[in-house]
């Protein structure tokens, strides 16, 4: 059995499941870049937009209100907020006459095409970077600031959703904004901006291992993998060709009692005691080291060993999480 995991927020490993059995994949931001271009051609328009995902949580409202308080001290610039048709009138109740709004839409591509500075998180975030747009990430864990090539990768972990390493529900200092978006008009249409959003070829890569195509594509993989495997481990002819490794969950006691000592199998994360296993089976999984084959294993067992006992004893090591085969 192998685990596939979206999120960071799913530990696994505090339930005793090995950590190799884990495969962690980040939630991806949006299907395919379309209609969005990978490092579109650089203009730099005079428009300068805010746009929310139409995602129903309330914690929307503080993050807009932060925005929103931001922009209003800005009164010689002209704003264009993107937020849900149901947030319009109460924001324009508290917004000054610079600041204009729109509901939000599936395509964003018309507002991109008008964008000289975008303000926004996550997938919006994400695809603004892909079009080749001075991004300000300001979302649900606080401000984040200019995303540039230096530090793109910081962003990656938490999907552009705030300050790299920043909390859930972080206030978004308005200061702080308006400062970020002075300094980015200040350098509008420079080298120094140019420079600054540079994002590399590899930045890009590492943007698009998000994309939901590819998760599924390595998830699919992954099964194929596993599948296959599987088939290796149930053939008498084709396990002889994997290789044994003991669980990093796992750990081999031996235990000392009055009538002899016996050696147990024990998950070092619930302290759950397994099997117990005799001296030459002990023996046996301490050469499980993912270096040797099972047909190895029968080798070093010798004429003590019986082939097929041999391979039932480490199928059933495998059905108990204790030890997992790879190729």
């Amino acid at each position: 059995m192998h685990y596939i995991a979206l999120g960071k927020e799913v530990k696994l490993l505090d339930w005793g499941v090995p950590g190799e059995l884990i495969s962690n994949f980040e939630y991806p931001f949006f299907e395919r870049p379309d209609p969005f271009p990978l490092k579109a051609s650089k203009g730099y328009p005079g428009k300068i937009f805010y746009i929310l995902d139409d995602v129903p949580d309330g914690i929307n409202l503080s993050i807009c209100l932060s925005v929103i308080k931001s922009f209003n001290s800005l009164l010689h610039l002209e704003f264009y907020c993107v937020v849900p048709s149901a947030l319009i009138s109460l924001l324009e109740q508290v917004a000054n006459d610079n600041i204009i709004f729109f509901a939000n839409t599936s395509d964003y591509s018309s507002f991109f095409s008008e964008c000289g500075l975008l303000i926004g998180s996550e997938s919006i975030a994400a695809k603004g970077i892909l079009s080749n747009l001075p991004v300000i990430v300001a979302g649900k864990k606080g401000f984040g600031g200019l995303v540039t090539k230096d530090n793109l990768i910081s962003f990656l972990p938490n999907r552009f959703s705030g300050r790299p390493g920043g909390n859930f529900n972080e206030r978004i200092s308005p200061v702080l904004l308006v400062q970020e978006i002075i300094y980015v008009l200040d350098v509008m249409n420079t080298k120094e901006l140019d420079d600054l959003v540079d994002i590399s070829d590899h930045g890009i890569e590492r943007m698009k291992a998000f994309f939901w195509e590819n998760i599924f594509d390595s998830i699919k993989g992954m099964i194929s993998e596993q599948c296959l495997l599987r088939e290796y481990i149930h053939d008498d002819s084709l396990i002889l060709q994997v290789k044994p490794k003991l669980s990093s969950a796992i750990v081999v006691d031996k235990l000392e009692l009055i009538s002899g000592g016996i050696f147990c199998l024990r998950n070092i994360h619930t302290n759950k005691m397994l099997a117990e296993i005799t001296d030459a089976e002990a023996g046996l999984i301490e050469q499980c080291n993912g270096e040797n084959r099972v047909s190895d294993l029968v080798v070093m067992a010798g004429k003590n060993g019986d082939i097929n006992d041999c391979m039932e004893f480490l199928r059933s090591l495998w059905e108990l999480r204790v030890i997992h085969f790879r190729h």
